[in-house]
């Protein structure tokens, strides 16, 4: 395994070991409201259909990042360049959130209930930090590589799409476990099916990236299924993404410092 994946698994598990201690914790103190579970469990009517018309907008989601993977979305050159990146990114998962309005689903549904939405941001902003220092401690990079990483997409101006698209996958991930859940009945094989989906999610692009492909290239993504099956626990947990947000953002950019 190599430092960047220790990193991450170290980052990753005490973010959402804190997260759940800090749920269980705050749901037994009867003074204080807690901030997670942040809604009830998702029902859905037709849970199955929901999970078809998902995958059906999940091809349009791949269907718009081919145009943007040919340069036929918003030009994201001159002073606005940053913004128009941004809005290229939302576009690409824009078929997702027409489901919704289609479907005449709420954000609970991905996730993302309203209510004590700062909170939950800032419980997320102080988990990442919480992450960003485990991923330090186990040594793929420093505090300044990592800032480096950092101050390398503001100065190129991507920042703002990448934080954008992070938040996307977010929601799209959320969205596949709540369909996945309702059809199952199931939150954890729901789970474990979304990591395991995600992992799988990378396989074409590593083949069709023209380099060779090598056993520890799919150990790499045995590993990543497991992150995601970490991820997925805290998930479940709190029913609420809003929290992942900030450390998956924080730790998508270390790869470039690792």
């Amino acid at each position: 395994m190599n430092d960047h994946y220790v990193g991450l698994f170290a980052a990753y598990g005490s973010m959402v070991v804190l997260t759940v201690f800090v749920s269980v914790l705050l749901t037994r103190k009867r003074t204080a409201e807690p901030i997670w579970p942040a809604q009830e469990t998702v029902r859905l009517p037709r849970p199955w259909l929901d999970l078809g018309l998902f995958f059906v907008a999940v091809v349009g989601v791949i269907a718009v990042g081919q145009l943007y993977q040919r340069g036929l979305m918003l030009p994201t050159r001159g002073p606005a360049g940053w913004l128009l990146e941004a809005v290229n990114h939302a576009a690409i998962f824009a078929p997702i959130l027409i489901l919704l309005a289609i479907r005449r689903q709420g954000l609970g549904t991905v996730l993302l209930p309203g209510g004590r939405l700062w909170l939950r941001l800032a419980a997320g902003c102080g988990l990442a930090l919480v992450a960003a220092g485990a991923y330090v401690l186990a040594g793929p990079s420093t505090v300044s590589d990592v800032a480096g990483a950092i101050a390398d997409e503001a100065r190129d101006g991507v920042l703002l799409g990448h934080a954008v698209q992070v938040f996307m996958e977010d929601l799209a991930i959320a969205a596949l476990l709540v369909r996945l859940a309702a059809a199952l009945r199931s939150g954890w094989a729901a789970g474990v099916c979304v990591a395991v989906l995600f992992s799988a999610a990378h396989i074409p692009a590593m083949l069709g990236s023209g380099d060779p492909v090598t056993a520890t290239d799919f150990l790499h993504r045995g590993f990543d299924a497991a992150i995601g099956v970490i991820v997925m626990v805290g998930l479940i947990r709190t029913r609420d993404v809003l929290w992942l947000y900030p450390t998956h953002l924080l730790m998508d950019l270390t790869q470039f410092a690792a």
